[in-house]
């Protein structure tokens, strides 16, 4: 078990069993939970979360904190955004849709104009561009009182009980990464509803790609990337995915595990992933390989193989809130990222072995 030290808060010492993961260094913080639902018991790991609240104290007088998420059942962090506002740091907060709970109120009370409700505004949809929901993970954060800049907070976690098997991706340092986020965040605040509004931005280092949906133009990025993938010996294509229901996503990675690619998915055990099970027993190719996890809800994917120009593998993670559903590429509003760095990879290739060893084969 790893242990290591956020650059502003805590040193972690783990020494439960089932305790959330963090993994750090100067350009990347990556955080996983694991919470009782997976062994039988009614128990949550507050890990993501907590880091969350940490970085809201964290904030000085004056900076800014930038938020956009599908809603807020999670009291701790209303809470905190509130006092990150009483006490001088201009919060601006994006949600999907009023749900009427008691935390929504309170950051409603809180924030008043501060806080945008997508569903208010575009009569029937709860999205902010697209015509589906906002469906992003994401906290920006301008400066923390250590001095840092230009955090951002990618998540898979929406803000509520952590019952769930998530990930959080802290990008440190990046002005490229905020600078994009931020100008995301103004469009989604915008208001104006847009299906072909797809864009893409670069980072600083590491190949970073992010990609900002919906993307309604006939066109997949995930399939774009998945078909850059040059399988070889030892080529592996590693996925968590809450929910797996988009048909082209599939039959790409029935193409890559017949030219050679060793690709394993987990996904999560729930009704909306049956027609998943029946396109895998169906195919039938040695080199793919399904299993299912309770409360899984992460979405990531992890490619060690030659990829795009290069001959020799690249070790790669896709993440962000984006399912491969046809909603999440079509009319949600979204973000998944693309780097190409060895402490990534690595990162979550330990959650996602540790998941393994809990799924169920199909």
């Amino acid at each position: 078990m790893l242990s290591f030290c956020f650059y502003f808060v805590i040193l972690f010492t783990v020494n439960i069993s089932f305790a959330g993961d963090v993994f750090s260094n100067h350009h990347y913080e990556i955080a996983f939970n694991y919470p009782g639902s997976l062994f039988g018991e009614n128990r949550t790991d507050p890990e993501l979360q907590d880091r969350i609240v940490s970085l809201l104290r964290a904030t000085p007088s004056g900076s800014k904190v930038f938020g956009a998420t599908r809603s807020v059942k999670h009291k701790r962090i209303a809470k905190e955004l509130i006092k990150a506002k009483k006490r001088g740091v201009d919060v601006r907060f994006i949600l999907a849709e009023d749900d009427e709970s008691s935390d929504s109120r309170l950051l409603k009370a809180g924030l008043g104009e501060s806080l945008i409700i997508c569903s208010r505004h575009i009569k029937s949809h709860r999205g902010c561009i697209g015509s589906g929901k906002n469906h992003n993970k994401f906290f920006l954060f301008s400066e923390l009182n250590d001095g840092s800049t230009n955090i951002v907070l990618q998540s898979s976690s929406n803000l509520d009980r952590q019952t769930k098997f998530q990930n959080h991706l802290i990008f440190k340092h990046d002005p490229l990464v905020y600078s994009a986020y931020l100008n995301y965040w103004h469009d989604l605040a915008r208001l104006e509803q847009d299906d072909h509004y797809y864009q893409t931005a670069i980072g600083s280092r590491d190949e970073i790609l992010m990609h900002f949906s919906p993307r309604n133009d006939g066109g997949d990025s995930y399939e774009e990337h998945l078909g850059l993938i040059e399988c070889a010996d030892g080529s592996r294509i590693d996925i968590a995915m809450a929910h797996f229901t988009d048909s082209r996503i599939w039959k790409k990675l029935a193409l890559k595990a017949s030219e050679g690619c060793d690709v394993n998915i987990l996904t999560r055990d729930d009704p909306r992933n049956k027609k998943l099970i029946r396109w895998y027993k169906k195919t039938k190719l040695e080199k793919l390989k399904l299993w299912t996890l309770p409360e899984l809800h992460s979405k990531y994917v992890l490619v060690d193989s030659p990829y795009a120009s290069s001959s020799s593998p690249q070790k790669i993670v896709f993440t962000g809130s984006y399912n491969f559903t046809p909603s999440a590429r079509e009319h949600n509003d979204e973000v998944f990222i693309r780097i190409m760095d060895k402490f990534v990879f690595e990162s979550y290739g330990h959650n996602w072995n540790r998941l393994k060893q809990y799924a169920k084969r199909i």
